[in-house]
């Protein structure tokens, strides 16, 4: 291969990529970015107490839904689903020995899903 036809062809190669990473910061950039999990983080084990929910609401200007499931990651029946409007959310009655699983959707697009278990031993004082 010649060098021209070397450097066309890395030139069309770095254009496409280039061109779809474009693409992916206009989409973001027209239609903001969705709330995101910040804490508890993936694996958090409560010790006692309650637990605190708590997420970056992103750019969006679209309603947020929290939804949260025990011992189910596909929230086929969550134990809550409620609209939010700020940034956390307090779990005031959680059971021993679970795993609890928790998204947040604005309009039809669920966000990462995070989750924490709840030690057998956990007593609530």
């Amino acid at each position: 291969m010649s060098f021209a036809a070397r450097f066309l062809w890395r030139y069309l190669a770095t254009a496409a990529l280039l061109g779809g990473l474009a693409a992916a910061m206009v989409g973001v950039a027209l239609s903001g970015t969705g709330p995101v999990p910040q804490g508890p983080p993936e694996g958090y084990s409560v010790a006692s107490g309650r637990v605190s929910l708590e997420w970056n609401k992103g750019t969006r200007k679209v309603p947020i839904t929290l939804e949260v499931s025990v011992d189910d990651p596909t929230f086929s029946k969550p134990v809550v689903q409620k609209k939010v409007g700020g940034g956390s959310h307090l779990m005031a009655e959680i059971l021993p020995g679970r795993t609890y699983y928790w998204r947040l959707v604005q309009g039809t697009d669920a966000g990462p899903t995070a989750s924490f278990n709840v030690p057998s031993n956990y007593v609530d004082f």
